[in-house]
């Protein structure tokens, strides 16, 4: 029998990253009493070694490129469920409502209003958490159909004149999204600048044990014939 581990987190931590003490490993969590380990920069196999010389649960905080890939290779003796053997991980987000980006429902109708709101054009760069300019951002107003999208420079112009407290939502995947909210007594062409955060997820590491059967002797022989052909 193969032993294959899968590492989840099944649960998403609603804590604030921010709101943690630094650590050497990342972050103490003040409210469950636990150091996060920040594996944002680590790869798929670095992070399994970690868990694995581990007796006790692990409490992580990962990007979304981090969430889905898998990867073979042994593992360090250390505990004892993952000692000398060959391992398939994989590390899934379960619940991770942060990597979905929101659909945009049919449009509303507007309700011609006796007083007449001052219409704002708002346009800018949208950029990313190092302050690269971001292509393709989806930018869309809230409970509407009508949006653009970022250009190669990261700029936009958003298509319709928008008024006091209208929503625009941005987008990109991977990204946190963003929300703009028209501010009161703002001048009629308004210039902005949006920033989306990575998306990140934390939450306890779960080990899950799985065993695959090995091939017998004959299954490997045959296995070998039909690769010759």
């Amino acid at each position: 029998m193969k032993k294959q581990i899968v590492l989840s987190v099944p649960k998403s931590c609603s804590q604030k990253w921010s709101g943690f003490t630094i650590t050497n490993l990342g972050g103490f969590c003040s409210t469950c009493q636990k150091t996060v380990v920040d594996f944002t920069q680590k790869s798929t196999q670095e992070i399994a070694h970690y868990v694995a010389q581990q007796t006790k649960a692990t409490c992580g905080r990962f990007s979304s490129s981090q969430i889905t890939p898998s990867i073979f290779f042994k593992v360090q003796p250390g505990r004892k469920l993952l000692k000398n053997s060959l391992f398939l991980v994989s590390i899934l987000a379960v619940s991770s409502p942060i990597f979905s980006q929101p659909l945009p429902s049919k449009e509303i109708l507007e309700t011609t209003l006796h007083q007449v709101a001052l219409e704002h054009t708002v346009k800018g760069v949208v950029k990313d958490e190092d302050q690269l300019a971001l292509a393709g951002v989806n930018i869309y107003l809230q409970g509407t159909t009508v949006g653009t999208v970022s250009d190669e420079m990261g700029k936009f112009e958003f298509p319709k004149k928008l008024k006091e407290g209208d929503v625009l939502l941005f987008s990109f995947v991977g990204l946190e999204t963003q929300q703009y909210v028209v501010p009161a007594n703002s001048p009629e062409t308004l210039e902005i600048q949006i920033t989306l955060p990575n998306s990140v997820m934390m939450g306890e590491i779960v080990v899950n044990e799985m065993y695959t059967k090995q091939p017998t002797s004959a299954q490997r022989f045959w296995n070998k014939v039909k690769s010759i052909f």
